[in-house]
């Protein structure tokens, strides 16, 4: 096993226990991590933040592994991710109030560790099931 992988499944451990204030243990100060749309947080601080108001939204929010391959510090992971949407979902430019749905989405991490720690943090997901159970677009197998 590499050096990676351990801390991903540490960060997954603590996220998935709601000890995000446990982070600071595998990520590293300036940890930058980027979702699609061009979300780009920076630093341990922005990333709690956005952890706890999806948790807040999806509390239990978990993820499933799907397949991983590691080499030279960095993870690529495929994981699926679950979670009961009950509570609204809040950032700094928009809300989505709770539809109590179980939404599902697969996401693939591309993660890179320097000086022990996750430096850098990126994921690639398919936005459409979870905009079509939010109600934020039309479902497209509708149309």
């Amino acid at each position: 096993m590499g050096e990676v992988r351990p801390l991903v499944d540490q960060a997954w451990k603590y996220i998935e226990a709601r000890e995000i204030d446990r982070l600071d243990e595998v990520f590293a100060d300036d940890i930058v991590w980027q979702y699609p749309g061009g979300i780009k947080l920076q630093g341990l601080e922005q990333v709690q933040g956005y952890l706890w108001a999806w948790l807040d939204a999806f509390p239990d929010l978990h993820h499933e592994e799907v397949d991983s391959g590691e080499w030279n510090g960095t993870l690529a992971n495929e994981v699926r991710i679950v979670g009961t949407h009950t509570g609204t979902l809040r950032t700094e430019t928009w809300e989505i109030p709770a539809t109590r749905k179980t939404i599902t989405w697969e996401s693939v991490e591309w993660i890179k560790v320097r000086d022990g720690k996750i430096a850098w943090w990126k994921e690639y997901n398919d936005q459409v099931p979870f905009l079509v159970a939010t109600g934020l677009i039309p479902d497209p197998a509708e149309s």
